[in-house]
């Protein structure tokens, strides 16, 4: 059944192409550096083509990349974060994946633990990666992000 649902949201996704294209390039999001120890969380989207990510998503009209950040924590993986857990990482920087350009500002937030729960209206699946050693399958946005996340420690 997932894998149909894949194959659903691959096509959508295409069909909707142009409509995102000038959406994307117009918008700022956010990707999340979630850390537990030496660990960052990583998801799939159930549309994308396998490839991992930080959890994240669009910013609002009238809302702050630390309130996108909290929102897309809570709807994607449960995590619910105070704003002052989130710190931003360097200057949104532009990204272009499959085929979308679009600008990513980059947070970071460290949890006490590892638990989180995937909420499948979204996310196919989510792991905890070792940050010195990131599967090879990554976004675009995601290598720029891990880059950034390095330069701390």
């Amino acid at each position: 059944m997932k894998r149909a649902w894949r194959h659903i949201g691959i096509v959508a996704f295409w069909l909707s192409w142009p409509a995102l294209y000038v959406r994307l390039y117009r918008t700022v999001r956010v990707r999340i550096a979630v850390t537990h120890k030496e660990k960052v969380l990583l998801v799939q989207n159930w549309y994308n083509s396998g490839q991992w990510q930080l959890p994240g998503g669009g910013i609002r009209a009238n809302e702050s990349a630390i309130a996108t950040a909290q929102r897309e924590l809570a709807e994607e993986v449960a995590i619910t974060l105070p704003e002052s857990a989130f710190a931003l990482l360097g200057e949104p920087f532009w990204v272009r994946e499959r085929g979308l350009p679009f600008r990513v500002q980059v947070l970071i937030a460290k949890v006490s633990d590892d638990n989180f729960s995937i909420k499948q209206r979204e996310i196919a699946a989510g792991k905890w990666v070792k940050l010195s050693e990131p599967p090879s399958n990554l976004s675009d946005s995601t290598l720029k992000a891990f880059a950034l996340v390095e330069n701390l420690t």
